[in-house]
């Protein structure tokens, strides 16, 4: 199951040369190249922390909501959501499942 089919996400892009670039789903009404550096810059910090902090594991992500828009980032993957309306546990256990385009 295509990971757009879960009720409340909206689309999946992926980051790829510090560009946002759609995968499928509808296009989402946000500054893409300001919101790829925001996540860019996050992720940088995450590494940084995580590596301080000693997780044995790297940290593949992270997830957050503005206003009602959620966005999920795991690895290069971004998801865009409906922020009260997707099941979050459903949708970050796909995700690190590796379940995002439907192939």
């Amino acid at each position: 199951m295509p990971i757009t089919d879960q009720q409340g996400v909206i689309a999946v892009y992926t980051l790829q040369g510090g560009k946002l670039v759609k995968v499928e789903g509808k296009d989402v009404s946000v500054d893409l190249d300001k919101l790829a550096r925001i996540i860019e810059e996050n992720k940088r910090i995450a590494r940084q922390q995580a590596g301080e902090l000693g997780f044995l594991e790297p940290l593949r992500g992270f997830a957050m909501i503005v206003d009602d828009l959620g966005l999920a980032v795991i690895d290069d993957y971004v998801v865009f959501a409906e922020a009260r309306k997707v099941n979050w546990d459903s949708l970050l256990k796909s995700l690190l499942k590796g379940v995002v385009v439907s192939g």
